[in-house]
């Protein structure tokens, strides 16, 4: 006669019962379910990965937007600065030339001790 023992903490507690090992084989149908479970995980891991994929491709198109409308950005105030730079330059260069005028003309009474 060979009895189940029961299992505390995966041990047998008991040295007279005897593990009957028959009434656990069914060791194909354990197979077929942990290799449904392992299946079943495995989708739902491709499934997990292809979102975050897709979470991670639209993230880099917004920074790519967001980068691209930056450049444009800075692309304009740097023309803009640009234009003003060489607006300035020309303004003094007319005013150094007015002063040089000025300095050479006898009407200049600055530095000239009166």
């Amino acid at each position: 006669m060979a009895l189940v023992p029961l299992l505390t903490a995966g041990r047998n507690t008991d040295p007279h019962i005897q593990f009957n090992s028959d009434c656990f084989d069914n060791s194909d149908t354990n197979n077929k379910i942990s290799k449904d479970v392992h299946l079943q995980q495995q989708l739902i891991r491709r499934e997990r990965n292809r979102q975050a994929a897709m979470r991670c491709r639209e993230r880099q198109r917004q920074r790519t937007h967001a980068l691209s409308q930056e450049v444009r950005s800075l692309a304009d105030t740097n023309l803009s600065l640009q234009r003003q730079i060489s607006q300035l330059q020309l303004e003094a260069e007319a005013l150094n030339i007015l002063l040089h005028e000025h300095n050479n003309s006898n009407e200049c009474m600055i530095g000239k001790g009166s």
